[in-house]
């Protein structure tokens, strides 16, 4: 048994971890014992939990491993965000993020779904690394029980209890392109007898992928769609991003409505603003006539800076100027500030930059 690859625990829900454990001979209300030991008490090695005799700490320690990440570094922005670095047993890296609310009572993580991204989108910084892999299920819980332990110890809150009121999938990577593995993940997470999060407090943003808008209409819960659009002029989004090349802008907010057709759930539209670029009249008209029929809150996110990318933040007139048109156009829309990039941790600047832990 030693011998053979390790399975990982954070693939089971509860159900299926409860079937492998009564074919394996082991009474049914175990599988409730260890996942309240790793979800509820951030204990991620058999040999600590404790109500499990020897023998059978022993014996899952031999079939099972837990976390499949290494935390290797974590930096505070002044605003209270944190950056965490993480390493797969393979070697590669990833980061993942955590975001306070106003009164820091409440939590939010951004969560990476593949090493590095393929898509290339000409503003983001993680686009510059190129694709490596996906991310595993186990990969992508492991983020959120290596970040919620870490909350917990540092700030002091109730060891019991969850610590992030909500997920993103805004880190690094494009979620649809890893479908599979996202929304087994979400499964995991969202089962009461593992980490209980609501599938409403789970959100995955996509840069447009058609096929993953449609397949998410059928996903359990009430899993939140954001898109990011930054453009709804198809020439303009092309030249952002290049996956409009492919997936044409129309075609794509079309399956958005189907999604909306099939879920009823209002969506999020993500704008980077871009001075001289995406902040005119007519892109706002273009946003107007785009999003028709759409139900959505808009959010317009000034670019953060990236040296080695070509575009710089829009100024203040800038920001004023284009929420004004909006408004003049019964756009209903929300200024978001991203936080953290002091340290590299806002919206498109996770970059794997100094990785010495």
């Amino acid at each position: 048994m030693t011998d053979l690859p390790k399975l990982s625990i954070l693939d089971y829900d509860f159900e299926a971890l409860q079937a492998f454990l009564v074919k394996n001979g082991y009474p049914k209300y175990k599988a409730q014992t260890i996942l309240q030991w790793i979800y509820k008490r951030s204990t991620f090695t058999f040999e600590e939990m404790s109500d499990l005799s020897k023998k059978d700490r022993t014996a899952l320690e031999d079939v099972f491993s837990t976390i499949s990440l290494k935390q290797d570094r974590v930096q505070t922005s002044e605003d209270g965000t944190l950056k965490f670095l993480f390493t797969a047993e393979d070697g590669v890296k990833i980061e993942t993020v955590m975001i306070p609310n106003e009164d820091d009572s409440r939590y939010t993580i951004c969560v990476s779904s593949q090493v590095g991204c393929a898509l290339r989108c000409s503003f983001c910084a993680t686009g510059l690394l190129g694709f490596k892999r996906d991310l595993s299920r186990s990969e992508i819980i492991s983020q959120v029980l290596l970040v919620d332990a870490y909350l917990k110890t540092t700030y002091k809150l109730d060891p019991h209890d969850r610590a992030i009121d909500n997920i993103v999938f805004m880190g690094m990577g494009e979620p649809f392109l890893n479908f599979d593995a996202v929304i087994g993940s979400i499964e995991v997470l969202n089962d009461q007898k593992c980490f209980d999060i609501g599938t409403r407090r789970i959100t995955v943003s996509t840069a447009g992928v058609i096929d993953g808008i449609q397949r998410l209409s059928y996903a359990r819960g009430q899993i939140r769609l954001a898109i990011s659009l930054h453009a709804a002029n198809h020439e303009k989004r092309k030249t952002l991003m290049p996956i409009a090349r492919k997936e044409n802008t129309k075609d794509m907010l079309d399956a958005v409505r189907y999604y909306q057709e099939k879920t009823g759930r209002r969506i999020t539209i993500e704008y980077i603003l871009i001075e001289g670029f995406n902040n005119l009249e007519e892109d706002v008209l273009a946003l107007k006539h785009g999003l028709h029929n759409i139900k959505y809150n808009l959010n317009v996110i000034p670019l953060n800076p990236v040296s080695s990318l070509p575009y710089d933040a829009p100024s203040k007139n800038c920001i004023n100027d284009f929420t004004a048109r909006l408004k003049r156009h019964s756009i209903p829309h929300v200024l978001r500030v991203s936080k953290g990039r002091d340290i590299d941790a806002a919206c498109g600047q996770l970059a794997l930059k100094n990785q010495t832990t």
